[in-house]
């Protein structure tokens, strides 16, 4: 600590006696209290600056929070909307395959054998069906492919050979340009059957 100064008992003008202090002791005085009082600005500085960095976590922790608030709600709001959109899926596809039912039953005219063959050629087309109209495609493919009649064996064995590969016969072949089956075959092709190739 600082020398004490050095008090003089002085009197006034009035006869009063004070106490007075050097002129030299003075500013030495006013020099220490300065010096104090920086110090002690200087501190103060320190607090408001701890001050505001505590105000700064504080704002970062509550922006922190906010966040994960903000995050939660949004987490929450996906889930409903996914959940949602299951459900809307799920009532579409419930709807779409009553109304094939109905077509399948309206298609067949109470014939089951050709309803569960209609909704069988229905389910085996590959892709999504995305308009009515793509819909009322594949259940009038289906109708007709349930609608088929079965090749019979005769036919089959002389219109495949044994890949599997389709057989047309020849025009040379004259065994089988001539029968009954051969132009039979010809038909079922699609094909105009022309007798007398061979001129």
């Amino acid at each position: 600590m600082a020398d004490e100064p050095k008090i003089y008992k002085v009197e006034s003008d009035d006869g009063t006696e004070i106490d007075a202090v050097p002129a030299s002791e003075l500013e030495a005085l006013k020099t220490q209290l300065k010096e104090k009082d920086d110090l002690l600005n200087k501190e103060k500085e320190k607090e408001r600056n701890f001050e505001a960095l505590r105000k700064s976590k504080e704002h970062e922790e509550d922006e922190k929070k906010k966040v994960e608030s903000d995050a939660g709600v949004l987490a929450t709001r996906l889930l409903t909307l996914e959940k949602e959109r299951e459900d809307a899926q799920a009532r579409e596809k419930t709807q779409f395959d009553a109304r094939n039912k109905e077509s399948f039953s309206a298609m067949s005219g109470g014939d089951k054998d050709l309803e569960g063959k209609i909704e069988f050629f229905f389910g085996r087309f590959a892709g999504d069906i995305s308009t009515e109209q793509e819909r009322q495609e594949r259940l009038e493919n289906a109708y007709l492919l349930a609608k088929r009649k079965p090749m019979d064996n005769a036919n089959f064995s002389r219109g495949t050979s044994a890949s599997g590969s389709s057989y047309v016969p020849s025009p040379k072949a004259d065994t089988f340009d001539n029968t009954p089956e051969g132009i039979e075959f010809a038909k079922k092709l699609g094909l105009k059957y022309v007798n007398n190739l061979k001129k």
